[in-house]
């Protein structure tokens, strides 16, 4: 089988083809949607699926927000089984908040990270595209202008670090 090299990682035509289509998914999303720090919000998603060493972990990574900060679903992934796409889809989903409803509220941050601990025992893309995810977020903290937000997010950050 033939493989072809997308930033270093090796992977299959249907693997890249998997990545390339999280990538355009991922940036049709976000569209030009701003962070807190009043930066292009894709920014973070390219940074955390670039460190992907895998083509899953960079699918997962373009695509670790797309659900839950951009109402975004996954259902073309279907048609990539063979290059991991229920795999993607099943990692993305674990790293998405779950949202409140009616009669529902929203996943607590701390149960939303122990569900994710608890997925990563089955899965280690989720852990390790969750603390790219956290690290990235950490790393650019000093771009949110509200000291009080910033601060709240950074111990947020760290502790689910630990």
């Amino acid at each position: 089988m033939s493989t072809v090299d997308f930033q270093g990682v090796p992977m299959t035509p249907a693997e890249a083809k998997l990545v390339a289509q999280a990538l355009r998914y991922t940036v049709g999303a976000f569209g030009d949607t701003l962070d807190k720090g009043g930066k292009p919000a894709i920014l973070h998603s390219l940074r955390v699926g670039l460190a992907g060493t895998t083509a899953q972990e960079m699918a997962v990574g373009f695509l670790h927000d797309v659900v839950e900060d951009c109402g975004g679903d996954l259902l073309w992934l279907d048609g990539h089984d063979a290059a991991g796409g229920v795999a993607v889809f099943q990692a993305v989903m674990a790293l998405t908040r779950l949202p409140g409803g009616v009669h529902v509220r929203r996943e607590a941050y701390a149960d939303f990270i122990r569900r994710i601990r608890d997925a990563g025992t089955c899965d280690a893309v989720v852990l390790i595209v969750k603390r790219r995810d956290l690290v990235d977020n950490l790393a650019r903290s000093h771009e949110i202008p509200d000291a009080a937000e910033r601060e709240r997010l950074r111990a947020r950050w760290r502790a689910a670090l630990e």
